[in-house]
């Protein structure tokens, strides 16, 4: 009820000011606002800006301890070194099978001419033969168990790799970076607080572009469209408004109940939609403040 009576008033007020006619829809100004969360647990080490200052794109706001991710990443470290150490080399067993072979097959070939000469037995050739046939199997075997043990190894030594990767990523997001050029709204946590993961550090928001988020009803929604300019009016109080040059920047597709705290120009609609109306803010609007809208 409360919201409502303001509304009323609101709209008798900037009727009785610049604009006679009442204004198109009502509504109240927001932004967007994100909260900063630590990835790790750890002791917040820093924080750079108090509530209410300003920074910059990239900036770094706050800094977790990341000690912990440190030392976890050096014992996985070493788990890949030891493992990379235990990997078989390959080409320096199966060389020596090949070498080996090799020597046999000069004799098979030389005892195959001396038997056509009647100076070797078959017998001879035979054993030749046995022995390079083992040696084909014992080379097979070999390779299959060698490329078994280092295919289980790179998986081992891959499943490592990406565990440093993700704790990487988790010491890189331990220093909280602005992904905007913005404002410091709120400081859940303090210097030397421990966070957990997932745990909101610090709100900020844009202030340098408000919303005025406004519903109308399905008759005004026609007159209505996506980058179409309007005609804003911001209440300060005391029958002052200013007047601001607004974007409409989304319009929702979907009808919903009018909010309590909404006042239409029909006010027997009980559906509306929701529109968003971008305004550059020159540093007087303020987050919660009332305002509304003429079509221009």
């Amino acid at each position: 009820m409360k919201g409502i009576t303001y509304l009323l008033i609101l709209a008798l007020l900037i009727s009785c000011g610049e604009k006679e006619e009442t204004l198109f829809a009502y509504g109240s100004f927001e932004t967007t606002e994100v909260k900063l969360s630590s990835q790790a647990m750890g002791e917040v080490l820093s924080i750079s800006k108090d509530e209410g200052m300003s920074f910059d794109l990239g900036e770094i706001l706050a800094q977790i301890d990341t000690v912990d991710l440190s030392l976890n990443k050096l014992q996985l470290s070493s788990q890949l070194s030891g493992l990379r150490a235990k990997a078989p080399d390959i080409t320096i067993e199966l060389d020596a099978i090949e070498q080996e072979l090799s020597g046999l097959k000069k004799n098979q070939k030389r005892l195959e001419n001396m038997l056509a000469d009647g100076a070797a037995t078959q017998k001879q050739l035979d054993d030749i033969n046995t022995r390079i046939a083992v040696l084909k199997s014992r080379y097979k075997a070999k390779s299959n168990l060698l490329s078994d043990q280092n295919e289980s190894l790179s998986f081992q030594i891959k499943a490592l790799k990406e565990q440093i990767k993700l704790i990487d990523y988790r010491i890189a997001k331990s220093a909280l970076q602005a992904p905007f050029q913005g404002t410091l709204i709120h400081k859940y946590a303090e210097v030397a607080e421990v966070v957990r993961p997932g745990q909101p550090v610090l709100l900020i928001a844009d202030l340098d572009q408000m919303i005025l988020k406004a519903y109308v009803n399905t008759e005004q929604l026609k007159d209505l469209n996506l980058n179409q300019n309007v005609k804003v009016y911001a209440d300060y109080g005391d029958r002052e408004q200013k007047a601001y040059t607004g974007r409409i920047s989304w319009i929702s597709s979907k009808a919903e109940f009018t909010p309590k705290s909404t006042r239409t120009q029909n006010e027997r609609a009980n559906l509306v939609y929701a529109i968003k109306v971008a305004v550059p803010n020159d540093g007087y609007l303020k987050i919660g403040m009332y305002g509304g809208f003429n079509l221009e």
